[in-house]
């Protein structure tokens, strides 16, 4: 179904393909993905071995504290972009390389508040996230 493929891709191709994604590599354990820049990320429990989880930007609470029971990312906003219905933003999230990508309703984002240089937290629920089996470039299978 397509919703099923937008939402839960199982190939980073495709995920890519489909539109925008933020990726989180790690090892599998028992709770998630461990992350070497991003921690703990709770999703469906892969198997042991190299993963990404793949959240859409518009799974992507931003907050200006922690979620319980959320995925949590700290950081600083780096820049917005307003596209009419929504607002992109783009999340630094040290120590990780690239941005974190959060898309917002103009409506919540502008009741939020946040500018460039603001600090925020990224959230997300760890079922917003797909798991995917293996990094691109690491022999993992592609749809």
């Amino acid at each position: 179904e397509p919703a099923d493929l937008y939402d839960h891709p199982r190939s980073r191709f495709v995920a890519e393909f489909i539109g925008d994604m933020n990726f989180f590599e790690g090892e599998g354990v028992a709770e998630g993905i461990l992350s070497p820049g991003a921690g703990l990320l709770r999703c469906a429990p892969p198997p042991g071995g190299r993963h990404v989880l793949a959240v859409r930007p518009e799974r992507v609470r931003l907050s200006s504290a922690p979620e319980p029971g959320a995925n949590v990312l700290r950081g600083v906003v780096l820049g917005t972009a307003y596209r009419g219905q929504d607002v992109c933003f783009n999340v630094s999230a040290p120590p990780l390389e690239s941005a974190v990508l959060a898309r917002a309703p103009a409506h919540a984002a502008a009741r939020g508040g946040w500018r460039a240089g603001d600090s925020i937290f990224c959230c997300w629920s760890p079922e917003d996230g797909s798991v995917i089996k293996s990094p691109a470039g690491d022999g993992g299978e592609e749809e």
